[in-house]
């Protein structure tokens, strides 16, 4: 996904790379232009060379094959984070399923690569033999090292997962022995045994500047966010958040090792116990924590237990965040400072120039998005006016807007009113730096909507008994829809069974999850839910059949069909873009109307052409003088043959002329079919 794109890069920034990248003979390999895979790149560099790898989608798994070298994306030419996010490396088919790590950095001594600038994915870890254990484990889903001092830095890092039968683990990142470096990396959404974000095994490692979030597993041996066995781990400014493990150790976990965390934030990870920060009870370790934010306090200098206020899909600190200037106090790890404001801190970071806890403060602090647009909403009914902000990186001297609906505005704070729905992206073009300009966007950022979800009217007749009552419900959507929940509440005087419902010819037959979560007839309530991929896209019609049937009606008898309702604990709502929003709804009825349409069908049960039978006159004898009683008359106004009660349908208007009239018409008058008078 192209989150970024540069108009023109830094023109100082591109000459000190290149003057960089050309002395000592170091080569240049270009990935695709010079060799059309990134391991045909690896094959043939030398130590130290660059492999520069174009933007693209690389399916491939990489062996640096103990080389001293730097494999980069173009992140390399003008530190520009939107390379990060459009090269991507998917190790999700490897030619070797013993080989699963999507990129393997094995070094043989003292090498120091380096590997920076891309999105690693897909990986499935690769079987390492531990000699200090004498075992081979799988291990490494995203990237998996062995000695050296590799250098891994400038990544984004998700949904890899070793996968194995028993000891996997490291499912971001796995560092084996040697003294590696991992910074400014986000490693997020990782599954794993151990170490689902970060495992580090006899290694000396530091790591810098890192986001390890939302990672998840520790079914075996814990520490969902860092795993430390043996060895030690320096952290410098790190954020780890929400990770979640089965066992302890939802954040970090440590055994016969010495971890050493400074400047960073250890908050909202989940385990059954301690589930922040665990040490082994078996093999024992040591944490230490300085001038650092952890959820339920722990003991060092500095140290606070307050809300960070994270925000933002990668968790950086917002405005007012405790952890703004509260780090370690020393000059030598204050914050970048802005160049026409040196006493203020450079974003991402905040405040003054005081170390900001967490991936956001530092010296060596970037952020994966030199600009970055906030709004008040991403999701409105229209007319709607939504508020942006921007913040850059940049010493901006010009801000402008491009709304997506045609529309623009200037400034760092503007506001828009949206008038029409849809899916809209949003472009931020910063001007900086003598003419340099900037330009941001952020795809479908804005939903504007004007959604609606209806019942439809039903009237149905004692000539259909054995058919299902079929209730349509329809949807009119200005957005693609990913996930659709539907209250049923049905209530009146006529009394329906709920008998379940069908998408047989609806937008959404082919939803792959249709699901129905509750129903109580007690209540006379029921919930659906429709959800499927790619989704609904924007459109009007049918999205469910509601199937009923009744148990007894009576003329005259209705029900409303509402799509929501105090008695269920969900309401009616839409998902579009992992926005859930309320459409407004409308609700639809059932009337049960026992005429057929022709007067003198006493019985209801007249379907042309025989509508009027004997068996009517029948019915009315039954009626007036055996059963005694208008109660088996299903419908009065077709039994009053003659039309003496008009509109009154009265149980008295129902007399012996009116058998005589229908007698008449069916024997002397005319023929069967012929309409009778007052026919309706």
């Amino acid at each position: 996904m192209n989150l970024e794109r540069v108009q023109r890069a830094p023109v100082l920034a591109l000459a000190l790379v290149f003057s960089l990248l050309t002395t000592a003979q170091a080569t240049i390999i270009n990935v695709p232009a010079d060799q059309v895979t990134i391991q045909a790149g690896i094959n043939s560099a030398s130590t130290g060379d660059t492999v520069l790898v174009a933007p693209g989608y690389y399916l491939e798994n990489i062996n640096f094959q103990g080389k001293e070298i730097v494999v980069s994306s173009h992140f390399l030419l003008n530190r520009d984070p939107a390379f990060i996010f459009t090269t991507t490396i998917d190790g999700s088919n490897p030619a070797n399923g013993d080989s699963a790590s999507t990129v393997r950095i094995f070094c043989g001594g003292t090498e120091a690569p380096v590997f920076q600038g891309f999105t690693v994915t897909g990986g499935r870890g690769t079987c390492m033999f531990d000699d200090m254990e004498g075992l081979i484990f799988r291990n490494g889903g995203g990237i998996a090292t062995s000695l050296g001092a590799p250098v891994i830095r400038f990544n984004y890092i998700h949904h890899n997962q070793p996968d194995g039968v028993v000891n996997y683990g490291g499912g971001g990142i796995y560092l084996q022995q040697g003294n590696p470096i991992i910074e400014n990396n986000i490693i997020m959404s990782n599954p794993g045994l151990y170490g689902c974000g970060l495992c580090v095994r006899a290694a000396y490692a530091t790591a810098r500047n890192n986001l390890i979030a939302f990672n998840i597993g520790g079914d075996q041996f814990g520490g969902a966010g860092i795993n430390l066995y043996q060895g030690r781990l320096d952290g410098y400014n790190n954020t780890i958040a929400f990770n979640n493990s089965s066992q302890a150790g939802g954040g970090v976990r440590v055994a016969a090792g010495n971890i050493n965390l400074r400047n960073s934030i250890v908050w909202g990870n989940v385990s059954g116990a301690s589930p922040q920060i665990h040490i082994d009870e078996i093999y024992g370790g040591t944490v230490a924590l300085q001038y650092s934010d952890i959820e339920g306090g722990y003991t060092g200098a500095g140290n606070i237990d307050a809300d960070p206020v994270l925000s933002g899909p990668w968790c950086f600190t917002s405005e007012g965040s405790p952890c703004i200037d509260a780090g370690d106090p020393d000059a030598a790890l204050n914050d970048l400072s802005w160049p026409s404001a040196p006493t203020s801190a450079r974003r991402p970071s905040r405040g003054g120039l005081r170390n900001d806890m967490g991936a956001c403060g530092g010296p060596a602090c970037y952020p994966f998005e030199l600009a970055a647009l906030h709004t008040s909403g991403t999701l409105g009914r229209v007319p709607w006016e939504v508020s942006f902000e921007a913040e850059s990186y940049f010493v901006a001297d010009s801000w402008n807007w491009e709304f997506g609906d045609g529309d623009g505005a200037t400034g760092q704070a503007v506001v828009h009113t949206y008038d029409d729905p849809g899916v809209y992206d949003v472009t931020l073009t910063i001007g900086h730096d003598a003419g340099e300009t900037y330009e941001h966007t952020r795809e479908a950022l804005v939903y504007a909507v004007a959604d609606t979800m209806w019942a439809g009217d039903v009237e149905f007749a004692p000539s259909m008994p054995s058919v299902p009552v079929e209730i349509l419900i329809q949807a009119r959507n200005f957005v693609p829809l990913e996930d659709i929940w539907i209250p049923i509440a049905y209530s009146g005087d006529l009394q329906l069974a709920y008998d379940g419902f069908t998408t047989a010819g609806c937008r959404t037959v082919d939803f792959d999850t249709q699901i129905e979560h509750s129903r109580d007839p007690v209540a006379r309530t029921a919930l659906i839910e429709l959800s499927g991929n790619p989704g609904l896209s924007p459109g009007s019609g049918p999205i469910l059949k509601l199937l009923f049937h009744a148990v007894s009606a009576k003329d005259g008898q209705s029900a409303t069909i509402a799509l929501t309702s105090d008695l269920i604990p969900v309401g009616p709502q839409f998902r579009a873009g992992g926005v859930v929003y309320q459409p407004v709804t409308i609700d639809g009825s059932v009337q049960y109307d026992c005429c057929s349409g022709r007067v003198g069908d006493a019985n209801g049960l007249g379907t042309y052409p025989n509508e009027v039978t004997i068996s009517d006159i029948q019915t009315l004898v039954s009626a007036k003088f055996i059963v005694g009683s208008c109660a088996a008359l299903p419908c009065l106004a077709e039994a009053d043959v003659n039309q003496s009660g008009g509109a009154s349908q009265k149980c008295s208007d129902i007399t012996i002329s009116d058998i005589q009239m229908l007698v008449n018409h069916l024997f002397i008058a005319g023929p069967v079919n012929a309409p009778l008078k007052g026919c309706l």
